[in-house]
């Protein structure tokens, strides 16, 4: 075969190949909408006729995006809290931020009012939030989450073909000879870069979403809560059943209006669980407080939340779980350690009492002991000894 004609079948080839590599790479990156612009979240649409450069196979369609071991899920809430006094109320929820892994993204602050954008690692996310409602008058709370599993995935799938494509195109440019072959592939080169760019942004602000859980919290000023916002109904209790390790309770929404029912147990002053559900108007919800210690006594703090009013009265109740034989032997020792301890304590605090008296008493006594009492002593023994030789004699 001739040179010439080996050329000519060669430039065809390289034709045709950049001929399906422009089909493959046209892609309009307004295909995804940014569901936090207020769009809908959807994927880009893959033609089967449409070959990548790697050899002929199908770009992966949604259906064929690979299962990822963990869900991808972005949490948000938002908080609204009123207070009387916003420097101190903003003082204390900056201190409890110590004690978080968190961080403040953003803030606005003036006289009458505090917004704050605030990052949390999305394990302590809940805790956070059970904290920031009680730095203030809770005014509204809403808790969001959106599973982007899927179009993570498929935003990895694009990246991995576009990689692909990427090599592919930067082996043809070593093999082309003809300048306009070249043009066309540093063109699409540059295409491929640029969407590659912005897919490698996407999926690190999502990773970013999902390690740190967003809290938007809006601190406002407020003279007196009772006159500007109603009181939401305080909830009614009632226990169903006392088990060894669980206790049952019936909440009541005494409110027309949807509320949010929120549950604190506490073991020892410490708040050991939190339960937090919706619940239509004047429905009755059921709590299984589980993982229980036998023979512990709880105290079961309710509250809750209607929209444009403030957080209701607290209802309160105290229940002890059921004992077993061991959890009584162990009640049982441990209220005679508590006794024993009690009067060690009690012999320790009268000895520190009896202390002064004591120290007082012998700076008194020794003096007047050497002075008084010890002279009195001898000279009442010299006048005796006369008598006793008399006696003798």
């Amino acid at each position: 075969m001739s040179k010439t004609i080996k050329s000519l079948i060669l430039v065809f080839f390289i034709a045709f190949l950049v001929s399906c590599s422009s089909r493959d790479i046209n892609y309009d990156p307004s295909d995804y909408h940014d569901t936090e612009q207020g769009g809908v979240e959807e994927t880009p649409t893959y033609s089967k006729d449409d070959a990548d450069l790697s050899g002929g196979g199908e770009i992966l369609q949604v259906g064929d995006t690979p299962s990822l071991p963990e869900r991808k899920i972005i949490y948000e809430a938002d908080v609204a809290l009123l207070s009387d006094d916003i420097e101190t109320t903003y003082d204390s929820i900056l201190t409890t931020l110590n004690d978080y892994s968190a961080y403040i993204e953003a803030e606005a602050i003036d006289s009458d009012s505090v917004d704050v954008v605030i990052r949390v690692l999305s394990d302590e996310f809940t805790d956070l939030i059970g904290e920031l409602k009680t730095s203030g008058e809770l005014l509204s709370y809403s808790k969001t989450s959106e599973d982007i599993t899927n179009a993570y995935s498929t935003y990895e799938a694009r990246l991995a073909a576009l990689n692909t494509q990427h090599d592919r195109i930067l082996l043809l440019m070593e093999q082309a000879t003809d300048i306009d072959d070249i043009i066309k592939l540093e063109n699409q080169l540059v295409d491929i870069e640029s969407e590659l760019n912005e897919i490698g942004q996407k999926l690190a602000t999502y990773d970013s979403l999902v390690d740190y859980s967003t809290i938007n919290l809006s601190i406002d000023y407020i003279y007196d809560l009772a006159s500007i916002l109603p009181k939401s109904a305080q909830p009614g209790l009632n226990v169903i059943e006392v088990l060894t390790d669980m206790i049952i309770i019936d909440v009541q929404n005494n409110s027309e209006k949807p509320t949010t029912l929120f549950i604190n147990v506490k073991d020892n002053g410490e708040v050991i669980q939190q339960y937090e559900r919706e619940a239509t108007g004047e429905s009755v919800e059921r709590f299984n407080i589980g993982d229980l210690k036998s023979g512990t006594k709880y105290q079961i703090e309710v509250t809750s939340l209607e929209n444009n009013s403030t957080l209701s009265n607290e209802r309160t109740i105290f229940k002890t779980t059921d004992p077993t034989f061991g959890s009584v032997i162990v009640n049982t020792f441990n209220a005679s350690v508590d006794s024993l301890v009690f009067i060690g304590k009690g012999i320790v605090l009268v000895s520190t009492a009896l202390i002064p008296y004591i120290i007082v008493g012998t700076l008194i006594f020794v003096p007047l002991y050497k002075i008084v009492i010890k002279p009195h002593r001898i000279k009442k023994a010299n006048n005796q000894q006369p008598n006793t030789a008399n006696d003798k004699t």
